[in-house]
C-alpha cells in the first residue's frame, strides 16, 4: 500500500514538474516537434502537453491548444504542414496547459467541448497542487462555447 502511494506521488510530482517546465519554455514554432501519425494526423509536442491535428477537407481540427502563449506558435507550425486554416479546436478537458492557448485563435474557430468544461473554463480554477495560472479567459472577455 504504501510503495504505491509513494509511486502515485512521484508521478504526481513529476507532472507537476515537468509542466512547470513547459510553462517557461518561450513559445515559438521552433520549439514545436512535429509527428506524422498519418497523411492528415499530426500531433505537436512541445510547450506542454500535446496537440494533435486532424486535416480535413474543410480545414484543421485541432485536440487540445498548450498553455497561454502557445497558440500563435501552433499556427505557425501549421503553416509548415498544410495552409488549411484551423476551423476547430476540441478542449478535452479544462486544465491550463490545455486550454490556455485558445485565446490565441481567430474568432472563426469552432471551440468544442464538454458544457461541464465550458463552465470551469470560465472560473478556470488552479490544477490541485500545480502553480497558479492567470485566467487568460477573463483577461481577454473570451468565453467558449459548447457542444456537449
Amino acid at each position: 500500500m504504501k510503495r504505491g502511494l509513494v509511486l502515485c506521488a512521484l508521478v504526481v510530482v513529476g507532472a507537476l514538474l515537468a509542466a512547470v517546465g513547459a510553462a517557461q519554455q518561450t513559445p515559438s514554432a521552433a520549439s514545436i516537434q512535429v509527428d506524422k501519425v498519418r497523411d492528415n494526423l499530426y500531433v505537436l509536442r512541445g510547450g506542454g502537453g500535446n496537440t494533435a491535428a486532424f486535416i480535413t477537407a474543410n480545414g484543421v481540427t485541432l485536440v487540445d491548444a498548450k498553455l497561454p502563449g502557445w497558440g500563435k506558435p501552433i499556427l505557425e507550425k501549421l503553416k509548415e504542414i498544410t495552409e488549411k486554416p484551423v476551423t476547430t479546436i476540441i478542449n478535452t478537458h479544462t486544465h491550463f496547459d490545455h486550454v490556455g492557448g485558445n485565446v490565441e485563435f481567430p474568432a472563426t474557430v469552432d471551440v468544442v467541448t464538454h458544457e461541464n468544461t465550458a463552465n470551469l473554463m470560465r472560473e478556470m480554477r488552479p490544477v490541485t497542487g500545480g502553480p497558479e495560472q492567470p485566467n487568460v479567459f477573463k483577461e481577454q472577455n473570451w468565453f467558449p462555447t459548447c457542444w456537449g
